[in-house]
């Protein structure tokens, strides 16, 4: 299974590092997409495209009064 570990602070200020477990097909389904598209967008960015997508399916993205960032 993939794992992404929380690193060190950074220069993200506002972000924020999570540790996900998905597994083998998912991930290769994903690397699949990522490496369809030109330029290839970073692992990260997918991710968050797809929970802003997910979210705001389900009412809960953009939150109110906070930026989209």
């Amino acid at each position: 299974m993939f794992t992404m570990a929380k690193r060190a602070a950074s220069s993200h200020v506002g972000k924020h590092r999570e540790t996900i477990t998905v597994s083998p097909k998912l991930l290769e389904a994903i690397d699949a997409y990522i490496d369809s598209l030109r330029p290839e967008p970073s692992r990260t960015a997918v991710w968050a495209v797809a929970m802003e997508d997910f979210l705001a399916a389900h009412g809960f993205w953009p939150p109110e009064g906070k930026d989209d960032d």
